[in-house]
């Protein structure tokens, strides 16, 4: 569920190139008194999947500077299993106009490591 000031909504429907309201992206969405959308999560992707599709270059620059976070964490004492968690994340490349063929640099995303996974089965046991 999306929950997302109506004006920040419109907004981001506007730059995403959405003719339609986004109180209509979904059945189930509503505004509440106080001016809140609240999208459930299909309505969400569609607005995701056109604003990503409008703005390649921003969506993935803020993935690159999220994976590049995740990276530098794995650093810190006690999160070296980040280091092989943040390949999890996958890239929505394929919701972008540019496709995966893409000219910008290959990344990591969408690949899974055996390390995060055995880190993960790890830290739920405890």
């Amino acid at each position: 569920m999306l929950d997302v000031p109506i004006e920040v909504a419109r907004r981001l429907a506007n730059r995403a190139g959405l003719t339609e309201p986004v109180e209509r992206l979904h059945p189930l969405s509503f505004v509440d008194r106080y001016g809140v959308l609240h999208l459930p999560y299909l309505g969400a992707e569609r607005l995701a999947r056109a604003f990503a599709a409008a703005e390649p270059d921003l969506v993935l620059r803020e993935i690159e500077n999220h994976e590049l976070r995740l990276k530098s964490e794995g650093y810190e004492p006690g999160n070296r299993y980040r280091m092989n968690c943040f390949a999890i994340i996958s890239r929505p490349s394929r919701w972008l106009d540019n496709g995966p063929a893409s000219t910008r640099k290959s990344s990591s995303f969408g690949r899974k490591s055996k390390g995060c996974e055995y880190s993960s089965a790890m830290r739920s046991q405890s």
